[in-house]
């Protein structure tokens, strides 16, 4: 018997966080927050959209959780095939 089962990883900081208005632009291809990026400028902004591609890709998803000046939460839910030896 083949079944479904679904997990979550959940990366949490308590870093500066994201504005609100921001947080659909994380996963747009060459995107970065202005404030973020002053503080880090080697990225060019492709790991998140490549990330949330693939884990669709696969039937999974990526919600993103954040308060400015508290920090975020990513949430990775996936789905993975298991097989019962038991019918």
């Amino acid at each position: 018997m083949i079944a479904f089962i679904s997990f979550d990883i959940i990366i949490e900081d308590t870093g500066m966080g994201i504005p609100q208005d921001k947080i659909k632009s994380l996963f747009v291809n060459f995107s970065k927050i202005e404030k973020h990026q002053k503080q880090n400028n080697q990225g060019i902004g492709l790991g998140l959209s490549i990330c949330k591609d693939l884990i669709e890709q696969m039937g999974g998803s990526v919600n993103v959780e954040s308060k400015e000046g508290v920090g975020s939460k990513f949430i990775v839910t996936l789905k993975c095939i298991t097989k019962s030896e038991n019918p």
